[in-house]
């Protein structure tokens, strides 16, 4: 193998001297690395928000009798219970009750001061008029009218899961942030099985246990604690239920549950079975092992299906306080959070809706899991355009392309000539046009965007009140519009969509003779969708009254004694 000048020959046997040009050859790999590099880059960017997302808690409201959110504790009932202000009220006609159970309050305060020793900011850089108040939850689910759990209910707090994980293994892990899903199904599935009565509580009040040496005190005014027994896997369940239940979650936080807990958790236990040894079956006089075959026989013989809505034991004040702390011990963060506090909103639903969940309790963010999902698309080199150029570094946006209109005002007039205006405008009063920089941007989204295989981004700023809602309800109409001279060139309303149809099934038709069925448009007729997105979900920018407003609240067009308006139009 010999070269010069950075050209090398290469002589494989049996065959001719291949000329090799490491120099391109090199360049290449340079490409690669920088694009797998930047694709890095992107993903930490959007696990950074996804982060953002885990430490934003959403607030659970304060105690408040009138608005029917109580606290709870040994010496009151539960909400749900004769004696308390709820039953004394009674309920509606054709509707029950339904409890909201916040386990584990921790004030929100807390997760800054956890965050600010982990990454060890520096006084001076602390803000602390930018703290924020507020107490928030680290379990929640709801309970029917009679106590029993809605099993679809419940939520683990991504933000005490992720408090746990930078305290072990700690933000500098490649693992810090990572197996929520995982995690939360273990976790909640022991909440699962005391909805069931398949977990034993140890029924503790303040009174009768020992101060603990560390970890949480008592949960709502009590001390009581799960007790895993033989029925639900041996004595050797107790340490394993209570050390290594939850993968990850366990470890070091275990570990201290296990030396805070485990000698009154083991005697206790062990007080329920002293007359049991390995082998022995629950009973006295039947055969050593028949329990186990008992127990198989009863599940072969227990009906196949869908699990049943509701749990099957009444959830008492000892079962709340006993979840609450082995949640919080298995987490590892209950020293530094103290989630010791128990809240209950009680409200009322239709009687027919009484087992199932609201899905109007949010303890966790929106969006984290989304941003996860398109983290790995990036990582993968699967994202999309306008993703791309939203997170294009710095260096690498192109310059050249970028012009001052303040400065070239000739580029603005030369995209408003009438040969660019869009067909479609939103139906309002004929003197009343977009104003030029307005109609500019319209014009440019829909040249950039709006033809062919266009994609991208293309912003739009300004500050409240300077036409960017109006600015929108003219890019809507115009892609309407657009959208109808695809329709126009159809010979046939069938036309319109594939021959081949699509099917799925979903819970409510399950079993059921006929599955869901639609027949997709065809591809000439997609791509004008219009998703309009809000920063919160307590906005809906299509409920404006800017972009609700239609021809009927216009004055008539200035085109003759017979125009008409069109109907008004219909929400997206």
């Amino acid at each position: 193998m010999g070269g010069d000048n950075g050209i090398q020959r290469l002589r494989i046997p049996g065959s001719v001297t291949v000329p090799v040009d490491r120099r391109s050859q090199g360049g290449r790999m340079g490409a690669v690395n920088r694009s797998r590099a930047e694709r890095q880059r992107q993903a930490r960017i959007l696990r950074y928000w996804r982060a953002v997302e885990y430490f934003s808690p959403p607030k659970v409201d304060p105690v408040n009798p009138r608005k029917n959110l109580f606290a709870v504790g040994p010496d009151r009932p539960l909400p749900r219970e004769p004696g308390s202000a709820v039953s004394r009220a009674g309920s509606r006609p054709g509707l029950v009750w339904q409890h909201t159970v916040y386990a584990g309050i921790f004030a929100v305060d807390k997760v800054r001061d956890v965050l600010l020793r982990a990454f060890r900011v520096p006084e001076s850089e602390q803000d602390f008029d930018g703290r924020i108040g507020g107490d928030s939850a680290m379990l929640c689910f709801t309970v029917n009218q009679d106590g029993l759990l809605i099993k679809d209910s419940v939520t683990l707090s991504s933000c005490a899961w992720a408090i746990g994980q930078t305290l072990n293994p700690g933000p500098h892990s490649d693992q810090w942030l990572t197996g929520f899903d995982e995690d939360s199904t273990q976790l909640l599935q022991r909440l699962l099985d005391l909805g069931d009565g398949r977990i034993e509580v140890d029924r503790r009040s303040v009174a009768g246990s020992a101060s603990p040496q560390s970890g949480l005190g008592p949960v709502a005014g009590l001390m009581s604690r799960l007790v895993f027994s033989a029925a639900t896997g041996g004595l050797g369940a107790v340490t394993g239920a209570v050390g290594a239940g939850p993968g990850p979650v366990a470890g070091v936080p275990a570990a201290k549950v296990i030396e805070q807990v485990g000698g009154d958790l083991i005697d206790s236990a062990t007080a329920r079975f002293t007359d049991r040894t390995p082998g022995d079956s629950a009973t006295s006089g039947q055969p050593p092992g028949s329990g186990e075959v008992r127990e198989a026989d009863r599940r072969a013989a227990e009906p196949a299906g869908p699990p049943p809505e509701v749990g099957t034991k009444v959830l008492d004040v000892y079962d709340l306080a006993a979840i609450t702390r082995w949640v919080a011990e298995q987490l590892g963060h209950a020293e530094v959070l103290q989630p010791n506090a128990i809240r209950v909103k009680s409200h009322q639903v239709a009687a027919r809706h009484a087992d199932e969940a609201g899905g109007d309790v949010f303890l966790n963010s929106f969006y984290a899991d989304d941003l996860e999902r398109v983290a790995g698309v990036l990582e993968a080199g699967q994202a999309g355009t306008a993703l791309l150029d939203y997170l294009r570094a710095e260096a690498d946006l192109d310059a050249m392309n970028r012009f001052d209109v303040r400065r070239l005002p000739e580029i603005v007039l030369e995209s408003v000539q009438p040969s660019s205006m869009p067909l479609g405008r939103w139906p309002t009063d004929a003197d009343k046009p977009l104003v030029l920089s307005r109609q500019f941007a319209v014009n440019r989204i829909l040249e950039s965007l709006g033809e062919g295989d266009g994609r991208g981004l293309y912003a739009v700023n300004g500050p409240p009140g300077t036409g960017k809602t109006t600015l929108l309800r003219d890019l809507i109409a115009a892609l309407v519009v657009q959208w109808a001279e695809r329709l126009a060139d159809l010979k046939r309303p069938e036309d319109a969509f594939v021959r081949k149809r699509r099917t799925w099934r979903t819970e409510e038709t399950a079993g059921k003779t006929y599955p869901r069925t639609i027949h997709p448009l065809v591809p000439e007729l997609t791509g004008f969708e219009i998703v309009i997105a809000s920063s919160n979900n307590g906005i809906d920018p299509w409920r404006s009254p800017h972009v609700r407003a239609t021809a009927e609240h216009s004055r008539p067009h200035r085109t003759g004694p017979h125009a008409h308006h069109p109907p008004p139009l219909s929400p997206l």
